[in-house]
């Protein structure tokens, strides 16, 4: 994780094009920005992927017509308070909320909605991680989240970071750590049913030129596969998938192509994989949620470029 000075205004207006590609054509999106500066010290790609995913939970949440509103502001606090499970500070926090129109959350399930594979979709439908990694990124820059049910309809995901104490122009002189880039060249099969997880990834590699194809499970991925079998420089799979996970895949692939990099993902530890990550030298494992700077250096560790 790289935090560096940012006005959070710049990374939800920054996300809005992300999240209209996330959103169907009957929903309705509404971003609510203050004209004032929301200085935080984040990691700029990882608060990119807890809209996504709070975008795509309100999605879901509405099979038909609806809002999802975005809002961001400022809160300040007089005394020490709690946010969902977490005690924090008094002080001035960033407050960024993503209200839906849908059936709300059930009361059964607010206490246990950010654990992992703790979900409300249908069966096959998600495996529950994508409200977990909101969570730790809340928790990791020293903020939280929580949800609350509204009083008409629909749920709201309230998260806060804390406010910086001095205004960005003072801050100019922070350098921003680099990952440098000599793998623009990739070409990258990624399979991950969380659709914000793949957008986030997609948007991240493209954006160095890398070409990417994606999959929503280790099915699509091996039939993606079989098609364009030479095309693919490295595979990235998500261990745990709904309908077929990235472990039958990548058996699937290593009977033909013992020698192509193959990273997996993962939202909780790799016990499940130590034996393919101590046998395999071509295999390694990144866990979610990573900055694409934290997978860059892992794909350059696994890879070897052109030139290098």
């Amino acid at each position: 994780m790289i935090r560096k000075p940012v006005d959070l205004r710049t990374i939800v207006e920054s996300s809005e094009s992300l999240v209209r590609r996330l959103i169907r054509s009957d929903l309705t999106l509404e971003l609510c920005i203050p004209s004032v500066e929301v200085g935080v010290c984040v990691d700029q790609g990882q608060v990119e992927q807890v809209i996504l995913n709070l975008v795509a939970n309100a999605r879901d949440a509405m099979p038909g017509p609806g809002l999802i509103r975005l809002t961001l502001d400022t809160i300040e606090k007089k005394t020490d308070w709690r946010l969902g499970t977490k005690q924090l500070s008094a002080g001035q926090y960033a407050r960024l909320q993503v209200s839906d129109e849908g059936s709300g959350v059930a009361s059964d399930l607010r206490e246990t909605l950010f654990d992992p594979f703790v979900t409300s979709k249908a069966i096959g439908k998600g495996t529950g991680l994508g409200l977990s990694i909101v969570y730790s990124i809340a928790t990791a820059h020293d903020g939280a989240v929580d949800c609350e049910n509204n009083l008409e309809k629909g749920t709201t995901f309230t998260i806060v970071f804390p406010l910086l104490t001095e205004p960005l122009e003072k801050l100019e002189d922070v350098p921003e750590q680099r990952e440098p880039v000599a793998i623009e060249s990739l070409k990258i099969l990624i399979a991950d049913d969380q659709e914000g997880i793949r957008t986030f990834i997609d948007l991240g590699l493209q954006r160095l030129g890398m070409i990417v194809t994606l999959t929503a499970d280790g099915s699509a991925a091996k039939k993606a596969f079989d098609q364009r079998e030479s095309d693919f420089d490295v595979i990235l799979l998500d261990a745990i998938m709904p309908k077929q996970g990235g472990v039958v895949c990548y058996q699937h692939i290593r009977k033909s192509f013992p020698d192509l990099p193959i990273l997996f993902m993962s939202g909780y530890d790799n016990r499940a994989l130590s034996k393919i990550l101590a046998a395999d030298e071509n295999a390694a494992y990144i866990s979610k949620p990573f900055t694409i700077e934290a997978l860059l250096a892992e794909l350059r560790t696994l890879v070897k470029p052109q030139g290098e």
